[in-house]
């Protein structure tokens, strides 16, 4: 995510798919030396990765640096398909809520960052969990749908 302005800083924004957790970081710089440490350093701690998609930015011309020192393999979404990366892109767009595009992503400070990553943390995940996508209704609702079929299968067994 960058400002409006072609040279300084940008924000680097991770989707976590998993856990849904959203993790937002200050880069200096808007190429691939200053944006592939930050990538390594946090994909480092997240011992289960399966891959990992992001988009045809030049700061990501070194992924295979990333595929070599990471062991995980690196996509690029199509180019104007964001639908590729739904759930950052939704990240995006809680960002600009606090940071407008005219602002100086340089005049953003860590503290206000870790304050705007909580609240889309906290937002969010309470949004999906009262639209019924929580991860504990949908393994209640399988269990119960199997358990029902068991149910059903011993009642005509028991029958004959």
């Amino acid at each position: 995510m960058q400002s409006w302005k072609k040279r300084g800083d940008v924000l680097v924004t991770i989707t976590e798919r998993l856990s849904r957790q959203h993790i937002i970081r200050h880069v200096s710089g808007r190429n691939s030396q200053a944006v592939t440490p930050t990538l390594l350093r946090f994909f480092q701690g997240i011992k289960h990765a399966k891959s990992i998609t992001v988009d045809r930015g030049r700061e990501f011309a070194k992924y295979d640096e990333i595929e070599e020192v990471l062991g995980i393999p690196v996509y690029f979404a199509h180019p104007y398909s964001p639908e590729e990366r739904g759930n950052n892109e939704i990240l995006n767009r809680y960002v600009r809520r606090f940071i407008p595009k005219e602002r100086k992503i340089e005049t953003v400070s860590n503290k206000e960052l870790d304050q705007i990553n909580h609240w889309i943390n906290e937002n969010t995940q309470l949004a999906i969990t009262t639209k019924g996508f929580s991860a504990v209704r949908s393994v209640r609702l399988i269990l119960a749908i199997y358990l029902m079929q068991i149910k059903v299968l011993w009642y005509f067994w028991c029958k004959e």
